[in-house]
C-alpha cells in the first residue's frame, strides 16, 4: 500500500498577518500498510504567512491543497524523513529490534 497523508486538524489566526482565518499550523498523519502491518505517524507543520499578502482562508481550503502546501514548505528532505520514520515503525513491528525470553 502507498503512504497516505491526511490532515487531522488545522489552526488559524482569526486576524492573521494577511487577513482573517489565516492558517498557520497543519497537523497531519501518514499511514502505510506493509505485510498486514499498519502504522500511523502523527506530526504537524507551521505555515508562515505569505510575504506577498496572498493566502487562502481556512474555510476555502481543501485537504489536498493543505497537503500540497505542507509538503512544499517542508521540502523533499523533510517529507522523506517523515516517510522513513514510518518505514522504521513498520520494520520494528515486523522484526522487533529486541526480544525477551522468560525462564521458569
Amino acid at each position: 500500500m502507498a503512504k497516505v497523508w491526511k490532515v487531522k486538524r488545522i489552526e488559524y489566526k482569526t486576524n492573521g498577518t494577511n487577513g482573517t482565518n489565516e492558517i498557520d499550523l497543519v497537523a497531519f498523519t501518514i499511514t502505510d500498510t506493509v505485510d498486514d502491518v499498519t502504522c500511523t505517524r502523527t506530526d504537524f507543520h507551521h505555515i508562515e504567512p505569505s510575504s506577498n499578502g496572498s493566502f487562502t482562508k481556512m474555510e476555502d481550503v481543501t485537504e489536498e491543497q493543505l497537503l500540497t502546501w505542507v509538503k512544499a514548505k517542508m521540502g523533499a528532505d523533510t517529507v522523506a524523513h517523515h516517510e522513513k520514520k514510518l518505514d522504521d515503525m513498520i520494520a520494528a513491528e515486523t522484526t522487533p529490534p529486541r526480544g525477551e525470553k522468560v525462564f521458569s
